[in-house]
């Protein structure tokens, strides 16, 4: 029998480990009947670019990424990336039942961790010509490559600890069998717990180059090529201003 399961990994907190009752004393012994298969996937979808938006509404989408872009979101002359990674665990579980005794024996058969990414650029208008343009798009998909090479450095991470989580669980059993619900919840915490200090380490170290390429000497070159854009745009935010204090 296999079961399964789907889990968030950003809903999961804890500390690593499988905590369960003393098992059913019952002739019935348990054992790992095959190696769990241990799939991460990740995925980068193709780059969406949105160029309907002035510099003042990409401002304004930059004072807000708390609430809809959160830490992913970042700014510099003229353009905007949003790249916030999503991760999904799906598990299938192994299930041996005796039905002497009506216990069961549980064990991973397979967990998987999709890893997505959907990197979408904005450029305000007034910056979305010529050189200036495809300076800021140069520069926005630096982002959006760091973001590719964090995620897989920490995918091969996730693959250990995952590994690692699943040879400290083994075999669970015997339990009796109405017993099953709740240590299918509990191998499905057990691996959601090994992954969450991988991920926060990812989500860190994604941040902290993330800073690295918003460097002073990385703004001045593409405002270099800006200059006039830049120009056009604050011209462009005073008029707006001035007609709202009117």
């Amino acid at each position: 029998m296999i079961l399964s399961t789907i889990a968030q990994i950003a809903q999961i907190t804890g500390t690593t480990g499988l905590l369960l009752a003393t098992p059913v004393a019952s002739p019935f012994t348990c054992s790992i009947t095959q190696a769990p298969i241990i799939n991460i996937r990740p995925q980068t979808k193709e780059v969406l670019y949105d160029v309907g938006k002035t510099s003042a509404q990409l401002n304004q989408l930059k004072s807000n990424t708390i609430s809809p872009y959160g830490l992913n979101a970042d700014q510099t002359t003229g353009g905007l990336r949003h790249d916030q990674p999503t991760m999904t665990t799906t598990m299938k579980y192994n299930v041996i039942q005796d039905p002497v005794t009506q216990t069961i024996c549980m064990s991973y058969n397979t967990i998987n961790v999709d890893i997505q990414l959907q990197p979408k650029i904005y450029i305000a208008k007034e910056f979305n010509k010529g050189r200036c343009a495809r300076e800021v798009i140069k520069h926005e998909n630096k982002h959006v490559t760091v973001d590719r090479q964090v995620i897989n450095k920490y995918s091969k991470l996730m693959g250990t600890a995952i590994q690692k989580a699943v040879n400290e669980a083994g075999a669970i059993g015997p339990f009796p069998v109405s017993r099953a619900p709740e240590l299918q919840e509990m191998m499905a915490g057990h691996i959601e717990n090994a992954l969450s200090s991988i991920r926060l380490l990812m989500t860190n170290e994604m941040n902290q180059r993330q800073q690295q390429v918003d460097s002073l000497e990385e703004y001045e070159q593409v405002g270099q090529f800006c200059e006039k854009n830049a120009q056009k745009a604050y011209d462009s935010q005073q008029k707006t201003l001035k007609k709202q204090r009117r």
